[in-house]
């Protein structure tokens, strides 16, 4: 499975898509385009699916992974957050951070550069 790296400014029609057919409150075109274009912010797409990350402060945050259900138990995930780990390692994070719907949670990288949650730490937002 091969991952385009996209940017500023790239087309999120087919993200737009993929994450409507995952989620069912999901991130409309001006949403995905607005966090695509934030500093430090960058997507990983393959076919079927996509995940985007922002990349600050030596932490590297996903915020959101969706992979379409015909795609899933494919490896298209892992394929996904191995190209992630590793871009945004190249931009200097080193420490794996992420928030769930439901909560957020501390992140612990294992192996070449997948996570595993921790724990959950607050099941509310505040």
């Amino acid at each position: 499975m091969k991952v385009v790296l996209l940017g500023p400014g790239a087309d999120v029609t087919e993200l737009t898509k993929i994450h409507a057919s995952a989620f069912s409150e999901p991130w409309g075109a001006a949403a995905l385009s607005d966090l695509l274009g934030a500093p430090g912010t960058f997507a990983g797409q393959l076919e079927g699916g996509f995940i985007l990350v922002r990349a600050a402060a030596g932490e590297a945050e996903i915020l959101t992974i969706a992979v379409r259900s015909e795609q899933r138990r494919h490896g298209a995930g892992t394929t996904l957050v191995r190209f992630a780990a590793e871009h945004a390692r190249k931009m200097g994070a080193i420490r794996p951070h992420g928030v769930f719907m439901g909560g957020s949670a501390s992140l612990k990288s294992v192996g070449a550069g997948l996570i595993t949650l921790l724990g959950r730490v607050n099941s509310k937002m505040h």
